[in-house]
């Protein structure tokens, strides 16, 4: 078990972190819209939890809200490639 944990941690942290530390990171306006997205989500799942103590399925299907909201973003700032 410890070499299956060891071989996983490696596999996730390592290359992981070398993909990051050498990819360029010029992120577009849509990556930023997901990123600010997928934030909002997550606080919104949180605080539904500090309220109950508890998550109940509706706060995670009320994250399709959020889901809908990129898919417009996306579908309105949508470039047409030429050529």
């Amino acid at each position: 078990m410890g070499n299956i944990t060891g071989a996983m941690v490696f596999q996730s942290c390592i290359p992981g972190a070398v993909g990051l530390a050498l990819t360029p990171w010029h992120l577009e306006p849509q990556a930023l819209m997901s990123i600010a997205l997928c934030l909002a989500s997550s606080v919104f799942i949180y605080v539904a939890a500090l309220r109950k103590s508890q998550v109940s399925a509706w706060p995670f299907l009320a994250g399709g809200v959020f889901y809908l909201i990129y898919l417009a973003y996306i579908f309105t700032h949508m470039e047409v490639g030429h050529g």
